[in-house]
């Protein structure tokens, strides 16, 4: 039986349209590629919650989430990946605090 990861991610749309993602860091599994902001969800966390938590540590910002956009499974090797994606709207400037710096053209 395959171990299941439940997963959130933000899909963080500007007034002008444009949507924020991250690249993934230097060392980590699929490094370069781009991701939206979120991660996993820890036990006992649920998912808003998990989601607003990771939009704290990883662009210092505060986070009101919105509707499920998308919620799919993928097979990464042995692991069951269950990916939820809602719309999200932010409050403050997004910086990189895991790369360091501010994130670009917010």
């Amino acid at each position: 039986m395959q171990q299941t990861i439940e997963v959130v991610a933000a899909v963080l749309t500007r007034a002008d349209g444009k949507i924020l993602v991250c690249r993934r860091a230097v060392g980590r599994a699929s490094a370069g590629m781009w991701e939206f902001p979120g991660g996993k969800v820890e036990e006992g966390e649920g998912a808003r919650d998990a989601l607003r938590r990771e939009l704290r540590e990883e662009l210092a910002i505060e986070g009101e989430i919105g509707d499920l956009i998308t919620r799919d499974t993928t097979a990464v090797g042995d692991l069951l990946i269950d990916l939820a994606c809602s719309a999200t709207n932010r409050y403050g400037v997004p910086t990189t605090t895991k790369c360091g710096g501010r994130a670009p053209n917010t």
